[in-house]
């Protein structure tokens, strides 16, 4: 757990958190695995899926199995 970051206890920065890992993997990821590059562990999982599910509801991630995994969704300028 040393050297990872801690989750943060504030709703926007954790919002942040989770969209940088989400920008960063290429694949869609789930809480589990997010939660997992944090100092907490799965301790957070509950708090990282409640996160993905309203990022899901606004549009800003995708899931295309139901909500187990998500993936960032960016946007086509031009």
């Amino acid at each position: 757990a040393v050297g990872r970051p801690v989750f943060p206890t504030q709703p926007v920065e954790r919002v942040a958190a989770v969209l940088a890992i989400l920008a960063k993997g290429g694949a869609p990821l789930d809480a589990e695995a997010i939660a997992l590059r944090f100092r907490q562990g799965l301790k957070v999982r509950p708090a990282i899926r409640a996160v993905l599910v309203s990022l899901a509801r606004v549009g800003e991630v995708s899931t295309a199995d139901g909500g187990r995994r998500f993936g960032r969704r960016f946007a086509a300028l031009g």
